[in-house]
C-alpha cells in the first residue's frame, strides 16, 4: 500500500492539502445540427428556425445551449455547435426544441425531439435522423452528428530518476525515496496528478516507469508549470526533501534534463531528478472505435436455479408483480437500454441456465429462452423482457449453478469475431442469485477470455452471499484476475454489482454495472495492437448530414428514403413492408463506365440468414445512374 505524503502548506508555497484529482470517465463530444423539410409556420415568408438544446438533471431540464437563428430556411445546416460531456455508463436524456423566430421576443414552437446522447453515440458513424414531431403531428427531420472533441486521451509516459539524494538513514535503516507529481487547478494550489511507489534505495533511485494521461496532470496545457516534490519516510512521517518544476513543453523540446531539488525553506538543493525519458502518445478512446464501426454484441443470461425459489412462490426473485418490474426484470431494463445503444442490429441471444426447460429432459446450463438454439435472438429490449416472462412458465427451477456453458457459449461467439477481424465486442450479462458450484472452472475460463474481445457483467439479484462474486470480479484485490493454477490475467474482464445496494436508483444502478466496460475494451483493444477502423468515406463528396442514418425512433417508407438520396436513381425496388433503418450507403470504387452502381444497405427483421435463421444485419439492394457522378 502506497503511502500519501502528509506536509505542510508552508514547506511548498502556494500548495494545498487538496485530495488526488479523479480522472475523468466522461468524453467532450460536439454535436452539430441540421433540419430537413421543417413546416413553415410563416404566411408572407418562411420560417426563421432556431434550436435550444437541455438535458435532463434530477428530473429537470437544464439549458446545453442554443443555436443562431436560421434566416428563411426550412433545410437549415446551423453553425452553432452544441458540445456535452459524454459518459458511456449513462442514459443522458437531451431534449431538442424547435422554434421559429418572430418579430421582438416572440417565438412559436415548431416541434421536439427527445433522445439520449447514448442513442446518438452509438448509432453508426454517430450520425442520426429524428422526427420532429408536436403533439402527433410530424413537422420536419431533425439531422443530428456527434464529433469526438480530440486529444483528450493523450497519455504521457515517464521514466524518472533520482540522484545524490540527501537521505540521512535513520535508526532502523535506510529511508525510502518517493515522488508526488502536482498540477493548479484553478485558483486553488497545488493538487496530486500522480504518487511514485516507494523505493529502498541509497542516494541514486530510478522509480518504475509509468503512463498519465495529460487531462489529468496537465488539462492539456503544456506550458503550465508542474511540480515534482520528493519525499522519504522519517519513522511514521512522509518529510519533503526539496521541489523542482517543469513543463510539458519543456519536456517535448528537450529543454529539461536535470532539476535541482530545492528545499522551500533552505534553499538548499537536495539532490537532482533526471527525467530519464518522456514521450506523448495518442491513445485511442471508446468513442473513436465506435466511429469506426465497433459495436457491441449483448448477450444476456438469466438463473433458474431453485434457490430463486419457484415463481409462483411471492418470495421468489422470478415472482411476477401485479405492479412494476420484478428485480431481474428492472436489471434488465436498466443495463440493456444503454448497451443496446450500441448494438447496432439490437438481436440479442438470451439464455437460461440451472434450469429444467419443458423442452428439454433434464436440467441444462445454457438453454435458448425461445426454445431454438439455432435462432436465440430476441429483438431489443421489449424482445428481453418479453421472452423472459413467457419462459417462466415453461421452466422447473434446478440446481447447480454452473457458469461453464455460458461463459463457453459467449467465447465462441467472442472468438469467431476475432478470427473473421472484425471490431465486434461481446458483453455477457449474467443475472444470478449468488449461488456458483464451478468455481475453479469459471476462473480459468475467465482467464482465457482475457485474450477474447469479450467482457463478463454480473448482477447479483436478492440478499445472498455474494462473496464469490466479489472474488471474480476482484476490484477488491488481484483474486479475479488470477487463474485457478496461479497464472495473473492480462486485464480485467469482469464487473460485479449487488442489485440491491442501487435498489429504486435506476441511474446509479446502470453507472456502476457499466463503469468498467470502456477501460475493459480498450485494454483488448491495445492488448491486441488494434487501432480503431477507418471511417469509410464515399467517393462523392456530399455533406455528412445528408446522408444521414435512419434512425430505429420511426420506420420510413421506401419513398422517405428515396428523398434523403442525394442522387436522381431510378429505383424499382418496391418492398411490401417498411424498412426498419438504413445504416449506411456504400458507392462501389468500381466506377468505370457511365453506370455507377449504388448500394443500399438495409436492416430489416423479415430478411432471414438461410443458415442460423438470424435476421440479416444487411439487405442489399442496387440501381443504376444512367450519367457518371463527377468526383
Amino acid at each position: 500500500m502506497q503511502s500519501k505524503a502528509r506536509f505542510n502548506k508552508k514547506d511548498m508555497p502556494g500548495m494545498d492539502d487538496s485530495g488526488p484529482i479523479e480522472e475523468t470517465n466522461s468524453q467532450k463530444v460536439q454535436i452539430f445540427i441540421s433540419c430537413r423539410d421543417l413546416k413553415n409556420l410563416d404566411i408572407l415568408s418562411l420560417s426563421d428556425p432556431f434550436i435550444r438544446v437541455y438535458k435532463l438533471v434530477n428530473g429537470k431540464g437544464v439549458l446545453v445551449g442554443e443555436t443562431e437563428v436560421a434566416k428563411d430556411n426550412l433545410n437549415p445546416d446551423f453553425a452553432t455547435t452544441i458540445t456535452m460531456d459524454y459518459v458511456f455508463q449513462e442514459k443522458q436524456p437531451i431534449q431538442f426544441d424547435i422554434f421559429d423566430k418572430d418579430w421582438k421576443k416572440r417565438k412559436e414552437t415548431i416541434g421536439h425531439v427527445s433522445t439520449t446522447l447514448g442513442h446518438l453515440m452509438g448509432a453508426r458513424r454517430q450520425t442520426a435522423i429524428y422526427e420532429i414531431k408536436k403533439k402527433k403531428e410530424v413537422r420536419g427531420k431533425l439531422l443530428l452528428r456527434a464529433e469526438i472533441i480530440k486529444n483528450q486521451n493523450d497519455e504521457g509516459r515517464f521514466t524518472i530518476r533520482g540522484s545524490g539524494l540527501n537521505l540521512k538513514n535513520g535508526l532502523l535503516g535506510k529511508h525510502q525515496p518517493f515522488f508526488q507529481l502536482r498540477r493548479t487547478v484553478g485558483d486553488h494550489g497545488g493538487v496530486l496528478a500522480y504518487q511514485s511507489e516507494l523505493n529502498v534505495s541509497e542516494s541514486n533511485v530510478q522509480w518504475k516507469p509509468f503512463s498519465l494521461k495529460l487531462q489529468k496532470l496537465c488539462n492539456h496545457d503544456f506550458d503550465q508549470e508542474i511540480t515534482l516534490a520528493v519525499y522519504y519516510k522519517a519513522k511514521n512521517e512522509d518529510k519533503l526533501l526539496g521541489n523542482c518544476h517543469f513543463t510539458i513543453n519543456q519536456l517535448k523540446t528537450n529543454d529539461v534534463k536535470e532539476l535541482d531539488i530545492e528545499d522551500p525553506k533552505t534553499k538548499k538543493i537536495n539532490g537532482y531528478i533526471e527525467i530519464a525519458h518522456f514521450s506523448l502518445v495518442n491513445k485511442a478512446n471508446f468513442l473513436e472505435y465506435l466511429k469506426g464501426d465497433t459495436q457491441i454484441n449483448v448477450m444476456v443470461g438469466i438463473d433458474f436455479t431453485s434457490s430463486n425459489k419457484e415463481p409462483k412462490n411471492p418470495k421468489s426473485l422470478h415472482a411476477m408483480k401485479k405492479e412494476g418490474l420484478n428485480d431481474y426484470q428492472t436489471a434488465i431494463r436498466d443495463v440493456c437500454e444503454i448497451l443496446l445503444c450500441y448494438d447496432h442490429d439490437k438481436n440479442v441471444p438470451v439464455y437460461g441456465f440451472g434450469g429444467r426447460p419443458e423442452w428439454r429432459y433434464g436440467v441444462d446450463h445454457c438453454f435458448a429462452l425461445n426454445a431454438d438454439d439455432l435462432n436465440p435472438y430476441v429483438s431489443g429490449l421489449e424482445g428481453i423482457l418479453t421472452i423472459y416472462r413467457r419462459a417462466l412458465r415453461k421452466i422447473t427451477l434446478g440446481q447447480p449453478t454452473l457458469f461453464k456453458e455460458l461463459l463457453e457459449k459467449a467465447m465462441e461467439g467472442a472468438r469467431d469475431s476475432k478470427n473473421e477481424g472484425s471490431q465486434i465486442y461481446t458483453v455477457l450479462l449474467i443475472l444470478t442469485d449468488g449461488m456458483i458450484n464451478d468455481m475453479t472452472t469459471t476462473l480459468d475460463l475467465l482467464s482465457e477470455c482475457a485474450h477474447l474481445p469479450l467482457s463478463v457483467i454480473i448482477v447479483g439479484i436478492g440478499d445472498g452471499d455474494f462473496e464469490k462474486m466479489v472474488t471474480l470480479d476482484g476490484d477488491e484485490g488481484q483474486m479475479a484476475r488470477i487463474g485457478s493454477k496461479g497464472d495473473l490475467q492480462d486485464r480485467d474482464v469482469v464487473q460485479f454489482v449487488a442489485f440491491n445496494k442501487y435498489k429504486g436508483n435506476h441511474k446509479n444502478l446502470a453507472r456502476e454495472v457499466l463503469a468498467e466496460l470502456p477501460t475493459q475494451f480498450l485494454q483488448y483493444m491495445e492488448m491486441m495492437g488494434l487501432d480503431p477502423a477507418p471511417v469509410q468515406e464515399s467517393l462523392y463528396k456530399f455533406e455528412p448530414t445528408l446522408i444521414p442514418a435512419l434512425d430505429m425512433n420511426f420506420a420510413p417508407t421506401w419513398e422517405e428514403i428515396q428523398k434523403t438520396l442525394p442522387l436522381s436513381l431510378s429505383l424499382k425496388y418496391e418492398p411490401t413492408k417498411q424498412a426498419s433503418m438504413v445504416d449506411e450507403f456504400d458507392i462501389p470504387d468500381e466506377i468505370g463506365s457511365n453506370q455507377a452502381e449504388l448500394q443500399i444497405h438495409c436492416f430489416s427483421p423479415f430478411i432471414k440468414d438461410g443458415k442460423s435463421k438470424k435476421p440479416s444485419s444487411m439487405l442489399t439492394m442496387s440501381s443504376r445512374k444512367t450519367t457518371k457522378p463527377e468526383l
